[in-house]
């Protein structure tokens, strides 16, 4: 690590951060699906287990923006812009509010330990390996499912959700989350593509 450049550094800074909170968060918010007193109300529901998701993933997107947005120029817009609209929306979460919502959300971080598997191998010098292969294999569908799939339909039920409740919101949180979750979804959409073009390059 002592050897790295600053750049190199920032990097690992959020890499290796990330796969810690992604393989922890990922198994922990499945049971939540399933959690008849989270589900109770699309707004306000609450449950232990996820206000303890949604105060760990606090936790991770404040250090996520901490570190990339003093370096907007080594993670660009995109990685800058998700940092900190995760962390606006999952502190918004403490209310509670919209915590049926999280564990869809934090699914999405499933494709996150296959994007920083692909990191890694690149760095010690496994770029085009046959693990690389099978791991480019299984994060493209990943990817594609639980945030492009998954993501479109859960924003589409979220938006419905503020649509028939905004009597009993603010107009200023509603607008906030509706737009932060639109921006969202457009990186998904680009990260998808920017994707399957690196992959056909490579291999």
């Amino acid at each position: 690590y002592e050897r790295l450049d600053p750049r190199q550094k920032v990097d690992w800074m959020t890499r290796f951060p990330s796969q810690v909170f992604c393989v922890f968060i990922v198994p922990y918010v499945v049971p939540l699906f399933y959690d008849t007193q989270l589900h109770t109300d699309g707004l306000y529901g609450y449950s232990p287990r996820a206000g303890t998701a949604c105060a760990l993933a606090v936790g991770y997107f404040l250090w996520d923006s901490v570190v990339t947005l003093p370096n907007y120029r080594t993670f660009g817009p995109g990685f800058s812009a998700h940092a900190t609209l995760c962390l606006l929306i999952f502190t918004t979460g403490l209310g509670p509010f919209l915590l049926p919502f999280a564990p869809w959300v934090l699914l999405w971080e499933s494709s996150t330990i296959f994007l920083n598997n692909n990191y890694v191998l690149d760095k010690f010098g496994h770029a085009g390996s046959t693990l690389q292969k099978i791991n480019a294999a299984i994060l493209l569908p990943t990817f594609f499912f639980v945030r492009v799939v998954a993501g479109t339909y859960i924003t589409l039920r979220l938006d419905q959700l503020l649509y028939t409740r905004y009597a009993e919101l603010p107009p200023a949180l509603t607008i906030t989350i509706f737009g932060a979750n639109k921006i969202l979804m457009l990186l998904q959409y680009f990260w998808l593509y920017k994707m399957s073009s690196s992959i056909a390059r490579r291999f």
